[in-house]
């Protein structure tokens, strides 16, 4: 065992949060300040120091490969019984527990995790069933607009930790608060703005703020809430600044005007598609149990419902799991902090339960996936005993590097510092050997700013700096996209990777587009065809002149006929056409890989 040397290692801010064993502990650690080595420890320590067992300690973590590198920390610092700590994802600390307690879920049935196109066939199968009038079940080409969307809210509701029934129960709540401010506002804001709008507006904020019947979950802020706090900004920045601009900036971020003119709240339309939805969402549940599947999401939020409705399950992973750890906190989301919640909801420990988290709110990346940094933000209130321990040694990076990323950074505003007194996380630099620094350019343009970049590059090559040694790091992909032709222009060589997927690249697309067009045709759906084949030949892939696919066009209009008909008696295109019109007589017995082989312009 390694644990004594590890130990000597720390410093005496990893030290505190390793040896602070019992009860709530929040670590605030900063990057690079060594939390993967402080986890691995301190379950050491815990094993050292307690009569707890390795499979009663619970680490969760984000990714497979952070789960990975603590269990190979683990290894390390206590040998094999590393393998007998439970290290999980979220994702797979769920799957675990529906595997080992099968008898809470499905009826004991055997369940199988269902993969995208099993999820969009039964979306779609539930999509054919409604109604014409249905507000989301609108159709282009075949397609349901909504349908992708739908799985994606789905997703987010999950994530959320909501049920269709308790989506209702919001749904039904969001109407009340609705119709009492629509009541109180309408007649405000239907006249003019004026100077006395936010003194006349502000009366009702408290009756809107009370107008929600009851808080149906915890982790939902009330649309009563919401709307009050909103109100109440603009209300105070019109007072103070005596101007109208916020209460008319209010009026267009809340109300529209409906058919008939009056003065209603935007989320009244949010609220019908939710309501539809709401439908939706319980179908697909009943499909997905009805076909033994269930999804990505369901790993968890079918876990933290069994949890709660089972008191005994509860009860069983509350004894297991004696001590838990969850690295990267701030990127929890609601249904994440359920599953804490019920794991540390024990009498036996009251408000002391073994807990520690180790997180960053100003690292939260995932809100893309439904992340809520409010759960880093309110941990004190949800467990009042807690206990802080911030690291601010900086391992990774230089001074310099440390204060231009602090000076930005503290223009945030829903920050711990701002939330916690006598709260400092500036970081120190513990590498003393790298040499580094850092300065702000700033352009007037964007075109500006690549230009100078690609210059300065460009400069840096030409004193000798090695190519290899420049990195360009941007926020997002197109981004990059954006900077090539500079780069091609400068004759600066790039190498740019990056992950795709492969259903949106376009000779796939064109593919997919190809292989419906085919199916139309083969259908006797020529409008579907007419519409297709523009978009479709205009493709680089198959070398037409621009000129030629425009004289094509013209024909087409000025003769009132389907373009494929023009193409027949068209000798540029009369080959293309026939390959067509063969291929989609072959649809049915033959597939589409070995025509489109053998097909050339």
């Amino acid at each position: 065992m390694d644990f004594k040397k590890r130990y000597a290692k720390l410093n005496k801010a990893q030290k505190q949060a390793v040896d602070t064993i019992d009860g709530p502990v929040m670590v605030i650690a900063g990057p690079g300040t060594g939390k993967t080595e402080l986890l691995s420890v301190r379950t050491a320590n815990i094993l050292q120091k307690t009569d707890t067992l390795p499979e009663n300690i619970l680490c969760l973590t984000f990714t497979d490969s952070g789960a990975s590198a603590m269990r190979e920390r683990l290894t390390e610092i206590i040998g094999k019984d590393a393998y007998k700590v439970a290290v999980h994802t979220f994702h797979s600390f769920g799957t675990e527990v529906i595997n080992q307690n099968g008898q809470y879920f499905y009826q004991g049935a055997n369940f199988h995790a269902a993969d995208e196109l099993s999820s969009y066939e039964i979306m779609r199968d539930i999509f054919e069933q409604l109604d014409y009038n249905n507000p989301i079940a609108k159709k282009l080409d075949d397609e349901y607009t909504h349908l992708s969307d739908s799985l994606k809210v789905i997703s987010e509701l999950k994530k959320s930790g909501l049920t269709n029934d308790e989506l209702l129960a919001i749904l039904d709540e969001n109407n009340a608060v609705i119709e009492k401010a629509e009541q109180l506002l309408s007649p405000i804001f239907a006249e003019r703005i004026n100077k006395n709008t936010a003194s006349n507006a502000a009366k009702h904020i408290k009756t809107i703020r009370l107008s929600n019947g009851g808080v149906i979950l915890s982790n939902v802020v009330p649309l009563s809430t919401v709307m009050a706090d909103s109100l109440e900004t603009a209300t105070n920045e019109a007072i103070s600044s005596n101007s109208t601009k916020p209460m008319t900036a209010w009026k267009s971020q809340w109300f529209q005007k409906d058919e008939k003119g009056n003065f209603v709240l935007k989320s009244r339309n949010r609220q019908i598609k939710l309501r539809a939805l709401s439908f939706i969402y319980g179908q697909y549940l009943t499909s997905m149990q009805e076909h033994a599947l269930y999804d990505f999401d369901d790993m968890i939020l079918s876990a933290v419902h069994a949890m709660e409705v089972f008191d005994d399950l509860r009860f069983n992973l509350q004894e297991k799991y004696q001590y838990i750890m969850v690295d990267e906190f701030q990127d929890t989301n609601m249904v994440q902090m359920r599953i804490l919640h019920n794991l540390t909801n024990n009498e036996v420990q009251g408000d002391t339960p073994n807990i520690m988290v180790v997180g960053d709110d100003d690292q939260a990346i995932y809100s893309f996936q439904g992340a809520d940094i409010s759960n880093i933000i309110d941990f004190q209130t949800n467990y009042p005993r807690a206990k802080h321990v911030v690291l601010t040694e900086n391992y990774r990076s230089t001074a310099d590097i440390l204060k231009s990323a602090r000076d930005i950074i503290l223009q945030g505003n829903e920050r711990l510092e701002n939330r916690i007194d006598g709260l400092d996380k500036s970081l120190t630099a513990n590498d003393k050997t790298t040499k580094a620094s850092v300065f702000l350019h700033e352009a007037e343009t964007i075109s500006d700013e690549r230009h100078w970049i690609v210059g300065d590059i460009k400069s840096r090559i030409k004193s000798g700096q090695k190519p290899n040694s420049i990195a360009v790091f941007t926020r997002r992909h197109h981004e990059i996209n954006m900077l090539l032709p500079y780069f091609s222009q400068a004759g600066i060589a790039v190498n740019y990777e990056r992950r795709d997927n492969v259903l949106e690249l376009a000779p796939i697309k064109l593919i997919e587009q190809l292989s419906q067009l085919l199916i139309d045709l083969a259908n006797g759906h020529h409008d579907e065809v007419n519409a297709k084949l523009p978009e479709i030949l205009a493709h680089k892939s198959w070398n037409i002149p621009p000129l030629e696919l425009w004289e094509l066009s013209i024909k087409a209009y000025d003769n009132h006929k389907r373009w494929l008909d023009v193409m027949a008696s068209t000798p540029e295109f009369a080959p293309l056409h026939n390959w067509l019109i063969q291929t989609a007589s072959l649809i049915e017995n033959t597939p589409l890989e070995p025509n489109v082989r053998y097909y050339y312009w």
